[in-house]
């Protein structure tokens, strides 16, 4: 049976996540801007979603570890990109 609603990053902001790998999945330019939008501090959250998060694995180059949307917002979290 398909799933009829899955949750977007934003609704999973309250585990207590430590460590996300998403290396090897097929997430897109859109997907990874999401990402790097949700985890970003706003003046609203300041720790953003998914707040202890200290690591996030990702694959290599433009859609990984080299999105520059990604890379700012993981910087300006202390959150450790690899």
């Amino acid at each position: 049976m398909p799933h009829s609603h899955r949750p977007s990053v934003g609704q999973v902001s309250g585990l207590d996540l430590q460590l996300l790998s998403l290396n090897g999945n097929q997430i897109g330019d859109a997907g990874v801007a999401a990402l790097a939008e949700a985890i970003q501090p706003t003046t609203a959250n300041s720790a953003g979603a998914l707040a202890s998060l200290e690591g996030l694995v990702m694959d290599n180059g433009p859609l990984g570890v080299d999105h520059a949307k990604l890379k700012a917002a993981c910087q300006a979290r202390g959150i450790d990109l690899r």
